[in-house]
């Protein structure tokens, strides 16, 4: 997570890799740097065993391929993604188990990051999500916008916040992604699924121990390139999840 960049364990890292011959590259990244609707910050330690000088310098904020985009820290959760978080969402999604009950809405409701399907970004989603309101990740608004509402809403949208919802809380209806959404904007590919004995709120948890797999697989790229590797067709192929642009991935249906 971000804070290792300034530890010491990542100084002994450094010294121990230089010392047995790795080239090691460093960076801070986030899923909303390529396009994706998400912020998600982690630092990232490459390593490659070529006996090439490794560069010098601050840890670097930006992977150099055009799918990046330069984002300083303070920026981060409140940047737009190319893409809308409808995207990510289930298209067919029962919103009873994942319904905020309307007292803690009432109770809470000010400290929560409130989005609509329109939304380009999404906070990050940690091992507390459900449990506490506040900073644990983003929450979907289910109720339409009053006809008042539609002009700063977009507004809001557009300057990558969340709209300041002025009406009666006890009438707003809230619900938490599912975990198969979360997944989607982490870019886990389709065919990755939970053990059918995890619950829900294990499957918040091992969530927010998740990195992005889009990022990854940019990292991976970077790797590659930057050695010269052929890359042979089987490994290719488990690179081809998802195009190098970060598009979404289909919209998942769910059985009624």
């Amino acid at each position: 997570m971000k804070g290792f960049e300034e530890s010491q364990s990542r100084l002994k890292l450094l010294e121990k890799a230089k010392e047995l011959g790795y080239c090691c590259e460093e960076y801070l990244l986030s899923p909303i740097q390529f396009g994706v609707p998400n912020s998600r910050l982690r630092y990232y330690f490459l390593a490659t065993l070529n006996h090439k000088e490794s560069p010098g310098g601050a840890v670097a904020r930006v992977l150099p391929v055009d799918c990046c985009v330069s984002l300083e820290d303070t920026e981060e959760s409140r940047t737009n993604a190319q893409r809308q978080i409808r995207d990510y969402l289930e298209e067919y999604v029962d919103p009873t188990p994942h319904r905020i009950k309307a007292e803690h809405v009432t109770k809470r409701g000010r400290v929560m990051d409130i989005l609509t399907a329109d939304s380009r970004r999404s906070c990050c989603f940690t091992g507390g999500y459900s449990r506490y309101a506040e900073g644990t990740g983003s929450v979907l608004r289910l109720t339409p916008p009053s006809e008042e509402e539609i002009e700063p809403m977009q507004r809001a949208i557009e300057l990558g916040r969340s709209y300041d919802y002025a009406g009666d809380w006890s009438i707003l209806e809230l619900r938490y992604f599912t975990p198969r959404e979360i997944l989607n904007l982490h870019c886990f590919p389709e065919t990755y699924s939970f053990p059918s004995s995890c619950t829900v709120k294990q499957c918040y948890k091992l969530l927010g121990n998740s990195i992005n797999a889009h990022v990854v697989e940019q990292l991976c790229r970077h790797i590659l390139r930057h050695e010269g590797t052929l890359i042979d067709a089987n490994f290719a192929a488990t690179l081809h999840h998802l195009p190098a642009t970060g598009n979404a991935p289909k919209r998942q249906k769910k059985e009624s």
